[in-house]
């Protein structure tokens, strides 16, 4: 009986999911596609006069984002007793990062645990590992998203969002101090195959700082590539590293509980919006989602090479 209740309780949660994920792909749908429609004149402007060269440096660009993804990723699965060898873990992770940009990120995480079965890593050391760099890049993202708005050009924004943004901080925060509370606890004698008594609060902030450097890659890379489409002055870079750090967090923050399709793409169009003229923004933010899907898998690819010729 009870068995039946939870397979119930699990298949409308499954169903419940489903709607949610649609709703949200069907709304980002047709505000970028009412966007195309009531802006054609000036989005042919943008697309005639795109800048293929910052295009193709962007693309280049790409590992200033990546590159401390993977250190992070490295000293996660060291802190949880994982797998210490960096190579290693270099080649994993890129690896599992070819299904990532595909629909719902239940791709992503059971490729990484399959390829790290097969070095005797335990499925729940590497979704713990994952959770451990979700919850910090998704911290790290909401404050730089913060401290953007206060110190940018967009400041105006913190106190039109400012109710969201707190809560979403808070939910990750909460997650973060939960896990060394329980690293320092009875949890971590009973788990010492997950959580080892070395992550304290000197690794977190360590974690943290390394995927802020990942956030602020990314947004350089946002900027170049607004640059491609509209012209941008410099002063303007803070403010689209704190855009780019504030959606990617809410995809992260939203992707634990629905796969949110489309959320981050919408968010980024109406950030971008306030700097830039909304025909552009709406390019900005499908040009980044391509840049995203090509440029992770190219690199992901070379990064997983090198790591496996280095480690030959």
């Amino acid at each position: 009986m009870l068995e039946e209740n939870h397979t119930q309780a699990k298949a409308k949660w499954s169903r419940i999911r489903m709607l949610v994920n649609n709703v949200i792909l069907g709304t980002s749908l047709l505000f970028l596609l009412y966007i195309i429609y009531k802006n054609w004149g000036q989005l042919q402007t943008y697309l005639k006069y795109l800048n293929y060269w910052l295009l193709v440096l962007t693309l280049l660009l790409y590992p200033l984002g990546f590159l401390p993804l993977l250190m992070m990723w490295h000293k996660i699965m060291s802190y949880v007793r994982g797998c210490t060898n960096f190579y290693t873990n270099i080649r994993l992770y890129s690896l599992s990062c070819l299904p990532k940009r595909l629909p719902g990120t239940i791709w992503y995480i059971s490729s990484r645990v399959a390829l790290y079965h097969e070095y005797q890593v335990k499925p729940a050391t590497t979704l713990i590992a994952t959770f451990i760099e979700t919850i910090c890049l998704t911290l790290s993202g909401f404050s730089i998203f913060l401290l953007s708005m206060l110190v940018g050009t967009t400041h105006a924004l913190l106190f039109q969002l400012k109710g969201m943004v707190i809560c979403l901080f808070l939910l990750p925060l909460a997650f973060l101090i939960g896990i060394l509370v329980a690293g320092r606890g009875s949890w971590s004698q009973e788990h010492k195959s997950l959580i080892t008594n070395n992550f304290d609060l000197r690794d977190a902030l360590l974690l943290l700082g390394i995927s802020a450097l990942a956030w602020t890659g990314g947004g350089l890379l946002l900027y170049i590539l607004s640059n491609a489409v509209t012209r941008l002055p410099v002063t303007q870079l803070p403010s689209l590293i704190g855009i780019w750090s504030g959606t990617g967090a809410l995809s992260l923050s939203v992707g634990l509980f629905t796969q949110g399709l489309g959320l981050r793409e919408m968010a980024l169009t109406a950030l971008l919006s306030h700097i830039m003229p909304l025909p552009a923004a709406a390019i900005v933010s499908i040009l980044f989602r391509l840049l995203l899907i090509v440029g992770e898998s190219i690199w992901a690819l070379v990064a997983a090479w090198l790591a496996h010729k280095v480690a030959k």
